[in-house]
């Protein structure tokens, strides 16, 4: 399996899936990192409750009109707690099963960690 940090959407490398971190929010599941253009391929599921951000949840998203043809929407509950270290062992465990090159979004807390 080979997994790579994302520090922005631009310039990423092709991803057979893009590992996009959720915290749960007041109302419900919010991105660790603010993009407009995920947003629109994530907001069904969060829309209708399938998807919360509660730690460890996963669900797939696929998508159309991107490198990546499915986005894993990665609960993390938290961002005060997080480290890279707990962001790559939560996507490796949950995507384990999918071979293929992953592509993780890192929020920017873990920005520096992950170079």
């Amino acid at each position: 399996m080979d997994i790579s940090h994302v520090p922005s959407m631009k310039g990423r490398k092709t991803a057979g899936l893009l590992v996009i971190p959720f915290v749960k929010g007041a109302k419900h599941a919010e991105m660790a990192v603010k993009d407009e253009l995920l947003s629109q391929y994530v907001s069904l599921p969060i829309a209708t409750h399938d998807f919360t951000g509660k730690e460890n949840e996963l669900i797939v998203v696929y998508v159309e009109g991107q490198p990546e043809k499915r986005f894993a929407l990665l609960g993390l509950d938290s961002l005060k707690e997080l480290t890279v270290e707990k962001l790559r062992r939560a996507s490796a465990c949950k995507t384990m099963c999918i071979h293929c090159r992953i592509g993780i979004f890192c929020p920017r807390s873990c920005q520096r960690q992950c170079r």
